[in-house]
């Protein structure tokens, strides 16, 4: 017995040992700048590639699973045009996001140092065969009969160390005016369950899923926003932004769609924002507004057997013909802590039926006042909102912290809606000081007492005052 004890001990140690002694691999960086003179080995921003293709293929094509990083592509500022599809078939992360001076990933500034890949309306952009990351890049122009702009179609990675697994992650990017002709403009996925976390697609089209469409997949879907994206094909399963579908009627997938933004999406069939087919979402904290659809639903429509979306903490307001159209027999259904013009009659609790006060045309934050403002669960509503602001807040001023309906949280004396109550609020409040609704600086938006007056007095400025420097 206790050589067997001093085998199993030393079996530890020595197993213990190898782990502790693995050698701290460095992520391999590639430089691609579309200026950059012909002949580059990709090895620094001064010998960079031309063309992301080029460092994708020079990546090494052996990865220590889960353990070593990814090889590295640093794109900088520029127009990468295609003649051919970038083909993904190695573990690589492609960040874009750089102006040519970076030593570090940290360095990048992908918001302004713009890194667009183009397909000129002739060939797709990507096609995703692994475990990667697409990163700050602006994918445009693609054409293709499914995934136009991105096509994913790449396994999960199980990592046995953590039990958990790996998935393509499209980060930071901004997809636009990409055609399918059959399904998924901006992205198509298939037998893959990819992150497609803050980023914004725009004039996709394609005959379903006009932004992204997904078969047999389970994506997570965050942070973003949709809007001018179309399903063109009369009698398809339609979906304007997005649409699913899938090949098991037993189980389906299972889909999570959080802080998101819908409006101004149209479909020619079903699904003016979405459309799914046996595919159970569970939809938190987005909001859908102007959206439309030939047949129905012009928010949401689902044809589903044994399960059943579940909607919360949710706007659907203006779409057209309707709001939410759900075909099921399933018990599941639950629509709660929802703002639904015209009503929810159906599985649900919490619901409400009025105007949300959006500040104005395409901007869809919240009014002080609004009836979504501190009405929506706690339990249900994710740590921060679309723009990264932190839930829950007490949006009403009654002491009580309580996460609000929709993909923006409010918080009061944010005047111009940037996520914190700073200076340049206090500047325009202080231009709006005692002044009514008859006075030329009149702003609504500084009328911050409870109940309102219609007046910029001491009583908007001790709300104000309770909340300065409130923010991110």
């Amino acid at each position: 017995m206790r050589d067997n004890i001093k085998f199993r001990l030393f079996v530890c140690f020595l197993t213990a040992s190898v782990v502790c002694t693995l050698p701290a691999y460095a992520a391999t960086i590639w430089y691609v700048d579309s200026t950059a003179a012909p002949g580059g080995d990709g090895t620094s921003w001064a010998t960079a590639y031309k063309d992301i293709q080029s460092a994708i293929d020079s990546a090494s094509g052996i990865w220590m699973i889960c353990t070593a990083p990814p090889s590295q592509v640093w794109v900088k500022a520029g127009t990468y045009n295609l003649n051919t599809q970038i083909t993904v078939n190695k573990v690589v992360a492609i960040y874009g996001g750089f102006d040519g001076t970076e030593t570090t990933l940290s360095q990048r500034d992908w918001q302004n140092n713009t890194a667009i890949v183009n397909g000129n309306n002739s060939v797709r952009c990507f096609e995703v065969s692994i475990f990667c990351e697409i990163n700050g890049l602006t994918i445009r122009n693609g054409s293709e009969s499914s995934g136009a702009g991105i096509y994913i179609d790449a396994a999960p990675v199980f990592c046995s160390f953590g039990n958990y697994y790996l998935s393509p992650r499209i980060r930071n990017c901004t997809i636009r005016y990409n055609t399918a002709s059959t399904a998924g403009g901006g992205i198509y996925v298939i037998d893959s369950d990819p992150a497609i976390q803050n980023c914004t697609f725009y004039g996709n089209s394609s005959g379903s899923g006009g932004a992204i469409y997904h078969i047999s997949a389970s994506p997570v879907i965050e942070k973003c926003v949709f809007y001018d994206n179309e399903s063109t094909l009369p009698g398809s399963l339609g979906g304007g932004a997005i649409g699913g579908y899938s090949r098991n009627f037993t189980t389906g997938d299972l889909i999570t769609i959080t802080n998101c933004l819908f409006h101004d999406n149209n479909a020619g069939s079903w699904g003016g924002a979405i459309s799914y087919n046996q595919v159970y979402p569970t939809i938190t904290n987005c909001t859908f507004s102007q959206n439309s659809a030939d047949i129905a639903g012009g928010a949401f429509h689902g044809n589903m057997n044994s399960e059943a979306p579940k909607i919360r903490n949710s706007i659907c307001w203006q779409n057209t013909p309707d709001e939410l159209d759900i075909v099921t027999s399933s018990s599941y259904l639950d629509v709660s802590y929802c703002d639904v013009q015209g009503g929810w009659t159906g599985t649900g609790s919490n619901n409400i039926d009025a105007n949300p006060n959006f500040v104005g045309s395409d901007n869809y934050h919240l009014l002080f006042g609004s009836p979504c403002i501190d009405t929506a669960s706690n339990g249900y509503g994710p740590d921060d909102d679309l723009e990264s602001i932190s839930r829950p807040r007490d949006g009403d001023g009654d002491a009580t912290a309580t996460c609000d309906m929709g993909a923006y949280e409010y918080t009061i004396g944010d005047f111009r809606v940037d996520g914190g109550v700073d200076l340049p609020d206090f500047s325009m409040f202080g231009a709006t000081w005692l002044c009514g609704p008859k006075d030329i600086y009149w702003n609504p938006v500084c009328d911050i007492s409870t109940p309102k007056d219609n007046f910029i007095n001491f009583r908007d400025l001790d709300v104000f005052v309770l909340h300065w420097l409130e923010g991110k």
